[in-house]
């Protein structure tokens, strides 16, 4: 099992640049006027929070892939505070300070 919060934008309308170009960063022949379609048009994308990582301890002794491929879904709603930095630490202390998190 893994934590996972909703996306704010589906990752279908990510882009990157490819020769110079921007592309589509699931199909690089698709036309970028494509990702700006209203979020509606896409699927839902999830984004790996670490705030519960659940793992079956044959797979961290044997340092096999650790989560396999059947990955339970936990969804955090709400605002997520992912501390990698100061500015990370200011926004987690807000959150909690307006009882949002």
């Amino acid at each position: 099992m893994r934590s996972v919060s909703k996306m704010s934008e589906s990752s279908f309308k990510t882009l990157e640049i490819n020769k110079g170009y921007l592309t589509t960063i699931f199909n690089r022949s698709t036309n970028i006027e494509n990702a700006n379609k209203p979020k509606e048009f896409f699927r839902e994308t999830y984004a790996a929070n670490g705030y519960i990582d659940i793992i079956k301890t044959d797979n961290i002794i044997k340092k096999k892939m650790l989560f396999g491929r059947k990955v339970l879904p936990f969804i955090i709603d709400g605002p997520v505070a992912d501390i990698d930095d100061k500015n990370d630490l200011k926004y987690a202390k807000y959150l909690l300070s307006t009882k949002n998190i």
